[in-house]
């Protein structure tokens, strides 16, 4: 299984968040995560990578996600979802 899945969430039939993700063989890869600008900081991106990884740890054991590191509002994000930095 190794097609792109994607999580979005609408709000009065606009598309305002969404996350992708892959499963490879051995592993869970969370892709982009995006909210538009006018609906940040109300824990959209949060749910919709929440909920990826979830699905995604159905099928394997580990998840992963590259974040630039200065982007700290989507390391935070990320953090909340139960990501942890590794050097």
């Amino acid at each position: 299984m190794d097609d792109q899945t994607w999580i979005g969430v609408k709000v009065k039939d606009e598309l305002v968040s969404l996350c992708s993700f892959r499963i490879t063989e051995w592993i869970g890869l969370v892709g982009r995560v995006a909210t538009h600008k006018k609906y940040r900081n109300v824990g959209y991106a949060t749910s919709t990578t929440s909920d990826a990884v979830k699905y995604m740890l159905q099928t394997c054991s580990d998840a992963i996600i590259f974040v630039r590191t200065d982007n700290p509002s989507a390391i935070q994000v990320y953090q909340k979802v139960g990501f942890k930095p590794y050097k």
